[in-house]
């Protein structure tokens, strides 16, 4: 993995933290198909796009994918997902600043000095991009079937979650389609979310943690409309597979 200077200034580390995911050290030695390779640099080369655009908002510099776009070496869905996605990882790190000292406070209280000279902003935004990010290529090692409709109404009620709130029979159809579909819980979000559950009375908490559902959902309602179109697929044991109406799963052609 890159070595990145500690001498940088935290949010320039993060930037290129964000290129260091999917992990290399964790991941490539498990890999063993021509299809889980290529799923690993399309995830990494995605993260690069996404820090390109980051640095660029914190540079003020121009628009560093709208070449890309005009020369259509990038679709318009990446382009707009890429600039979501990068919104989010934004929130996300303003969020593990603001909550960073607190976590560690709590855990110097309960006798935990060790774990909380740990415990800094870097720390929770790599824990949280290590989990998401390894656990798309986590995937394939097992045997798993993605419905693009399901997660497309998944992340619509998600998104509708955030915006607007929902119904009980919302709630129920959002649990049920959660069960699959490469559905995996974000420890690390559930612990960020503890975190702020215990710092409810913090303005600044609760500013960012508004800030940064609302770029989440943003993203969400944009990777529900990719999902659609990407229909059906999924993973058998490091083949990717793909999925008809009828959701009868091959191989794809092209890696057969």
């Amino acid at each position: 993995m890159l070595e990145i200077s500690e001498d940088l200034p935290p949010t320039q580390q993060a930037i290129l933290w964000a290129t260091q995911y999917p992990c290399e050290n964790c991941l490539l030695p498990r890999l063993q198909t021509i299809d889980q390779l290529s799923t690993f640099m399309e995830r990494r080369q995605a993260q690069t796009f996404i820090a390109l655009c980051w640095s660029a908002r914190v540079a003020g510099y121009d628009d560093p994918l709208y070449s890309r776009l005009k020369d259509k070496s990038i679709s318009r869905n990446f382009y707009d997902w890429a600039h979501l996605k990068t919104s989010y990882l934004e929130a996300l790190w303003g969020l593990c600043q603001i909550l960073a000292p607190r976590m560690a406070d709590d855990l110097r209280e309960l006798g935990h000095e060790d774990i909380a000279c740990l415990t800094n902003a870097l720390f929770l935004f790599k824990a949280a991009i290590m989990e998401k990010e390894n656990g798309n290529i986590e995937l394939s090692f097992g045997y798993v079937e993605i419905s693009g409709r399901k997660v497309d109404e998944a992340l619509k009620l998600k998104a509708k979650s955030v915006k607007q709130g929902l119904s009980q029979k919302e709630l129920r159809r959002l649990s049920n389609l959660a069960k699959g579909n490469g559905y995996r819980d974000s420890h690390f979000m559930s612990l960020l979310s503890f975190m702020v559950f215990k710092n409810l009375k913090s303005r600044a908490v609760m500013a960012q943690f508004e800030l940064f559902n609302l770029a989440a959902a943003n993203l969400w309602e944009k990777e529900a409309t990719m999902a659609r179109k990407n229909g059906c697929w999924g993973w058998n044991n490091g083949v990717k597979i793909a999925g008809s109406q009828t959701s009868v799963y091959t191989p794809v052609l092209s890696e057969s």
